[in-house]
């Protein structure tokens, strides 16, 4: 059987002249090339739109405007997405492996059933150095989050489930990933690298995303009212002791 897995690229960007055009060069310069390409950047002041504006003859889609954080943006990409394509993001500052879309469109017309997510493996990286490689599959997700930026999602599940929540302002990729598995939306998780996440400087962003990830669990029954707050108390004193001695 074969499946449509032409890909969509989604990059959201704010202020990061630094890191896009490393971004944008490694969904161009894919060994498969993607089917459309889409920049949605929260209006920009540091030269950073400049640079996008270089690559226009290439990026389908480019939008420069405030928004209300990135789960609103990313909101705005998949919108302007193809309806029948599986949509990818990949953030600034983050670089996809070279046959990352080929890779996927192997594995997905391998598959006699479609899935509705495929999901691979991410290199995480701290100030461009390598700190670790992870892949995990969709049965962790009931206690951790399936690698996001390494995951190509049918567009009709976003359409479905109405995107991300805006409520979360660091964990609401993982709230989409548990409605997503709730809904019954089919998961396969294949063993190939596909993007790479650099965690510099997000130290502030981790301590909020723990506890929307703590909220999460308890609003989906994955944790007891009484475990959520036990385990909120201490993500919370931790964060505080760590704040302390920096």
């Amino acid at each position: 059987m074969m499946n449509n897995s032409k890909v969509s690229i989604v990059t959201i960007v704010y202020n990061d002249a630094t890191g896009i055009r490393k971004t944008i060069e490694s969904v161009l310069n894919q060994t498969l090339a993607v089917d459309e390409y889409v920049v949605i950047d929260g209006g920009s002041k540091d030269g950073t739109k400049e640079i996008i504006e270089e690559y226009k003859d290439d990026i389908n889609y480019f939008i420069s405007e405030p928004d209300a954080g990135i789960y609103d943006a990313m909101n705005k990409g998949w919108k302007l997405c193809k309806k029948e394509n599986y949509i990818l993001f990949c953030n600034s500052s983050d670089f996809l492996e070279s046959d990352a879309i080929k890779a996927f469109s192997i594995y997905a017309q391998s598959n006699q059933e479609q899935s509705d997510i495929y999901h691979g493996m991410l290199k995480f990286l701290k100030n461009q150095k390598l700190l670790y490689i992870q892949g995990r599959t969709s049965e962790m997700l009931k206690t951790c989050m399936i690698e996001h930026p390494a995951s190509f999602v049918k567009k009709r599940v976003f359409e479905q489930l109405s995107g991300f929540d805006l409520h979360y302002k660091s964990a609401s990729d993982y709230d989409f990933m548990l409605r997503a598995q709730q809904a019954g939306f089919k998961f396969s998780f294949f063993e190939n690298i596909i993007n790479n996440f650099d965690t510099s400087g997000i130290s502030s962003s981790s301590n909020r995303g723990q506890l929307e990830s703590l909220h999460i669990k308890n609003k989906y029954g994955l944790l007891s009212t009484h475990e959520y707050k036990l385990r909120t108390f201490a993500a919370k004193i931790s964060n505080s002791i760590k704040r302390a001695i920096r």
